[in-house]
């Protein structure tokens, strides 16, 4: 191939901007485009002004030749021998002839183009000794053009002027453009990292992930996203400073799984995301690696990760959809079950457009208050009688109709709106109580919902202790539910609230007991009013004598520790024989009744009452 045809056809050899060289590399290359500039223009300059003799000609003849070197500069070996023998020669040449022809006016050319030699130092290991050979060279050849004599002709005075004000303007220059772009790629290395925990931003990783995995075969990359469980409370309990000490045990945890990241970063707050080769990826490691103990001087606390997993079949499909395809995964994770993985599938995309569809109306529903309670009663196991009631909250949708829990509650908790949505759903709730007390109507207790967050929201337990010390006459009426995960590993302060509720005559319910693996430890270490047993335990009642062997003892561990027992999930009269044969306090499930309106609840309470006083 000719090398005219190279010139066009091969790609540049020494972009600044090439992704894969360092910061040094790419200040080098800048300074070597600035000193190669500075020279070419130089002698073009003294040469329109005043000439020139031929050795100074010779060597700005080999100024522009680097320069184009420089700008055209390719991968071929043919080019790169010559820009080698150009540079020497420019070295060799230029700076003796230059420093004995004109004396130190010619010293920033000199500088500048030795500048230019750092091009060839294009591995950091040589880098070093280039620059003490150089400048050792440099020092060498001014002493020598200081103390000797001009070897050629004694130049214009008017001629030098010109030279050095030239000289000098295209230093200037040079150095400027120097600092510019060298702003420009160090801004452009700092958007793209992260500042806490030194990975890749989000733009920096949206920007690596679009490169990698453009050219791939289907399937061959996936991409994992993680998200911190409870990171809110974490910071809001031991600090920003501590927080960020968990970011960074995060991503290094991530980055030294043995699945590999190619490319690890941190999208948001405490949402991490990486491209690993799917052949990498196996679930139970993964599952092992979302719950792990991280310790310092002061706290130990047990992490817990959620992971989404998705298979990037299209390697061309934009890439911040695939993270959110990936994201939207751990909504599809149920936080009560010992579960942190899920897999992304096409069953999956018409959730992953609802959600998006929804996520649109859902901050409009909290400021309209658009969320109401629903009720679903809970009966004494041997009377049948409405003792007191759950409050589930629906959202009424002005389009949809009732929208479930399971698809905005999810929502909300990605968004950090949940202590929104249960502030106004216990709002309601009290303010029926309120009403029906005022106007000398029965009614019964009814328990609200707190999520995990709820317990680290001043604003959110301000509200709560006023409702606990308005019922405080009325004893009984202020009952809330935590649900046995949600209790796992929190501080000590947070446990001490909830014990404070209870002395002020709030009912606190351990809610879905049993769902996880702590449900011993929690009756030994926690004080509580009623354990809700989760709707598994019902579900297996008529399936296995081990299920059942397990529902007598927790009944009876509960009745020596004072608290009371109410069946989840209770469906069809086998199941609700056998809770009554065990001693079991109250039934809540479809058995007697299903959730319902504010005005269903009030008509069913009126009636119970009535007959009552018949």
């Amino acid at each position: 191939m000719k090398p005219i045809d190279l010139l066009f056809s091969s790609k540049k050899a020494n972009s600044v901007f090439d992704n894969n060289r360092s910061i040094k590399h790419r200040i080098m290359l800048i300074i070597s485009y600035a000193a190669a500039i500075g020279n070419t223009i130089g002698f073009f300059a003294n040469y329109l002004l005043y000439g020139m003799s031929v050795p100074t000609a010779f060597c700005g003849v080999c100024a522009v030749f680097v320069f184009i070197y420089l700008l055209f500069g390719l991968h071929s070996k043919l080019y790169l021998f010559t820009g080698y023998i150009l540079l020497f020669i420019l070295v060799v040449l230029e700076f003796p002839l230059l420093v004995f022809a004109y004396g130190s006016v010619m010293y920033p050319y000199m500088v500048l183009g030795f500048m230019t030699v750092l091009m060839l130092l294009d591995k950091s290991k040589r880098w070093p000794i280039g620059v003490i050979l150089g400048l050792f060279y440099l020092c060498v050849i001014i002493l020598s053009g200081t103390t000797l004599k001009n070897v050629f002709e004694k130049p214009d005075e008017a001629g030098l002027l010109g030279s050095a004000v030239v000289t000098f303007t295209v230093a200037i220059v040079a150095l400027a453009y120097c600092v510019i772009t060298w702003q420009s790629v160090y801004l452009r290395d700092t958007v793209e990292t992260d500042g806490i925990t030194g990975k890749l931003s989000r733009i920096g990783f949206l920007c690596k992930a679009k490169k990698i995995i453009k050219n791939a075969s289907p399937d061959y990359y996936s991409l994992l996203s993680f998200d911190v469980r409870s990171f809110k409370a974490i910071n809001t309990v031991y600090g920003t400073e501590y927080g960020n000490s968990v970011l960074c045990s995060v991503a290094n945890h991530i980055g030294n799984a043995e699945f590999s990241p190619i490319i690890l970063g941190r999208l948001s707050s405490d949402k991490f995301a990486c491209i690993v080769k799917t052949s990498n990826i196996e679930k139970s490691e993964i599952e092992k690696l979302c719950n792990y103990n991280f310790s310092d001087d002061k706290h130990s606390i047990s992490i817990l990760l959620s992971c989404g997993i998705y298979k990037i079949s299209n390697p061309l499909e934009d890439v911040q959809l695939i993270c959110d395809k990936a994201s939207s995964i751990i909504k599809f994770i149920r936080v009560g079950e010992n579960k942190c993985v899920g897999f992304y599938d096409e069953k999956m995309h018409e959730s992953f457009i609802e959600e998006t569809e929804i996520l649109s109306d859902i901050e409009k529903a909290i400021f309209n208050e658009s969320f109401e309670p629903y009720f679903q009663p809970i009966v004494d196991a041997k009377t049948g009688k409405i003792v007191s009631a759950e409050a589930l909250a629906r959202w009424i949708h002005p389009d949809k109709g009732i929208i479930s829990p399971s698809v905005f509650i999810p929502i909300l908790e990605k968004k950090e709106m949940i202590s929104k949505l249960d502030s106004i759903i216990i709002s309601k709730v009290d303010e029926l109580l309120i009403n029906r007390r005022k106007n000398g109507l029965a009614t019964v207790p009814v328990s609200a919902n707190l999520s995990r967050v709820d317990l680290f929201d001043d604003n959110f337990i301000k509200k709560i202790k006023q409702i606990i010390n308005r019922n405080q006459d009325s004893k009984g009426l202020s009952m809330f539910e935590v649900t046995e995960s949600s209790l796992m590993n929190l501080p000590d302060d947070v446990f001490n609230l909830l014990n404070s509720f209870r002395k002020k005559g709030a009912a606190i319910f351990v809610d879905d007991f049993g769902s996880g693996y702590s449900s011993l430890s929690m009756i030994s270490s926690f004080d509580f009013d009623v354990i809700k047993l989760d709707k598994q335990f019902a579900d297996n009642i008529e399936k296995s004598q081990k299920n059942r062997d397990i529902i007598n003892l927790i009944i009876t561990l509960a009745h020596k520790f004072d608290a009371k027992v109410v069946a989840e999930g209770v469906e069809n009269q086998q199941q609700l024989d056998y809770l009554r044969e065990s001693d079991c306090d109250y039934i809540q499930g479809f058995c007697f009744y299903k959730p319902m309106s504010e005005t269903e609840f009030v008509k069913l309470l009126d009636n119970q009452f009535e007959n009552q006083n018949v």
